[in-house]
C-alpha cells in the first residue's frame, strides 16, 4: 500500500507496505509525527499506548548502528531472530515486557524491510502480521537476542520476491543434551508466570518451529506417548512393582482417542493414574490444545490425572524433555477458547406447496 492510497484510520493489510508515518497514523493518530526523530520516527520498538501491552516492531535487515551490525533473519520454518538496539539488554523494561508477551492477550506487530534506502528513496516496511515469543538467548544479554514465531506463515512467494527477502535454510535440529543409550525423557519444572530463563547461544541459534502435516503430527504425538509408556513402566519396575508395570496400557492405541487420556498407569500403591500426553518439537513455552473431553475427565478424576507436556522432542535420538501438571486442568492450566464446533443453522421452511 503506497502513501497515495493511504487514509488515516484504515485497517492494516497483511503484506502491504507502510511508511513509519502511516503506521503512526494507524496506531496513534492523535500524536505528532516528526520524520527521523521521536518515538514513531526512529525507534525500533514502539509501545501502542492506546492498547497497553501491544507493540509495533520495526525491523530493517542489514542495519548498522555505529560499529554494530544487526544479525537478524527469518528462517524457512517461520522464526524471526531479532536483536534489540545495542544499548538495550535483557533487563530493559521494554525487552522484559516483550519476553513476557502473551499473544493471547496482546499483539506485537512486525513491520520489516530488507534495506533502508533504495535508489535514494526510503524503503517502506512490509506488514508481516503478529508475532509470538519463541525464546531468547540468555548468554548474549546486550543487545538482547529474541526469537519470534510469525503467526501469519508461510509468507507467499510473491511477497518474498517483492521484499527481496531470502529465508535462511535450517539444517540443525534440536540437539539432545544427554549422554546414554536409547530414548529417554528429562524432567523439568513447568513454566511459571515469570520471565522465561532463555536458552544458551547454541540452542538459540538452532531455534525453529516445525509445521507438521496431520500425519506428521499424529506420528509425533504417538512417539511422545510411547516415551511416557516407557517412563511409567521403568518407574514402576524401579519401585518393585513389576506387576503394575505389566498392566500399563497405551489407551489411545488400544481403545482410541476418546477416553480423555492417552496412557493408563498406576501409582506405586496401586491407585490408577490417567495420563494425557502433549508433544512438541518446540520449547516448553509453546501453547497446546486440550479437548473439552480431556478437561472434563481431569475434573472427574483430579487425584489421578496427569498432563505430561513433552517438549524439544528430537526424533533422531528419540529424546525429549517434559513437565507435568496434575489435578483439575481448569485450575492447573490457563485455558482459552479458540474455536467452536459449528453446523448450519436449520431454518424451518415456511413456503407453502403449490
Amino acid at each position: 500500500m503506497t502513501g497515495t492510497n493511504w487514509t488515516k484510520g484504515m485497517p492494516l493489510d497483511l503484506y502491504s507496505d507502510y511508511s513509519r508515518r502511516q503506521v503512526h497514523d494507524h496506531f496513534d493518530p492523535g500524536s505528532p509525527f516528526t520524520p527521523g526523530t521521536g518515538t514513531w520516527g526512529i525507534h525500533g520498538i514502539v509501545r501502542v499506548h492506546q492498547r497497553p501491552g501491544d507493540f509495533a516492531l520495526f525491523v530493517t535487515f542489514g542495519k548498522r548502528e555505529g560499529n554494530h551490525w544487526f544479525d537478524e533473519s527469518i528462517n524457512d520454518e517461520g522464526i524471526l531472530r531479532w536483536q534489540s538496539e545495542p544499548r538495550q539488554d535483557l533487563n530493559s523494561p521494554k525487552i522484559v515486557q516483550l519476553i513476557r508477551h502473551d499473544n493471547r492477550q496482546n499483539t506485537v506487530h512486525l513491520f520489516l524491510r530488507t534495506a533502508s534506502m533504495r535508489d535514494g528513496v526510503a524503503c517502506p516496511f512490509t506488514y508481516l502480521g503478529p508475532l509470538k515469543y519463541a525464546g531468547h538467548d540468555r548468554d548474549r544479554a546486550e543487545p538482547a537476542h529474541v526469537a519470534w514465531e510469525l503467526l501469519a506463515w508461510p509468507i507467499p512467494a510473491n511477497v518474498l520476491n517483492r521484499m527481496n527477502l531470502a529465508l535462511v535454510r535450517e539444517a540443525a535440529d534440536f540437539a539432545a543434551e544427554i549422554d546414554g543409550n536409547g530414548p529417554c525423557l528429562i524432567e523439568e519444572a513447568p513454566p511459571v508466570g515469570t520471565m522465561p530463563i532463555g536458552e544458551n547461544t547454541r540452542k538459540f541459534q538452532a531455534r525453529k518451529v516445525r509445521y507438521q502435516s496431520s500425519e506428521e503430527s499424529s506420528a509425533l504425538g504417538l512417539a511422545g506417548e510411547v516415551l511416557v509408556v516407557q517412563r511409567e513402566r521403568a518407574s514402576l519396575i524401579a519401585a518393585g512393582r513389576e506387576d503394575l508395570a505389566a498392566r500399563v496400557e497405551h489407551v489411545s492405541v488400544s481403545r482410541g482417542d476418546g477416553a480423555g487420556y492417552d496412557v493408563a498407569s498406576f501409582f506405586t500403591d496401586g491407585r490408577p493414574k490417567f495420563i494425557e500426553v502433549k508433544t512438541t518439537t518446540a520449547s516448553k513455552y509453546t501453547d497446546f490444545y486440550i479437548s473439552p473431553n480431556e478437561v472434563s475427565f481431569s475434573e472427574l478424576h483430579p487425584d489421578s490425572f496427569e498432563l505430561c507436556r513433552i517438549f524439544e522432542y528430537d526424533k533422531q535420538s528419540g529424546t525429549a524433555k517434559f513437565y507435568s501438571v496434575t489435578g483439575n486442568m481448569r485450575t492447573g492450566l490457563s485455558l482459552a477458547h479458540t474455536q467452536y464446533r459449528a453446523r448450519p443453522l436449520l431454518v424451518q421452511n415456511t413456503a407453502q406447496a403449490v
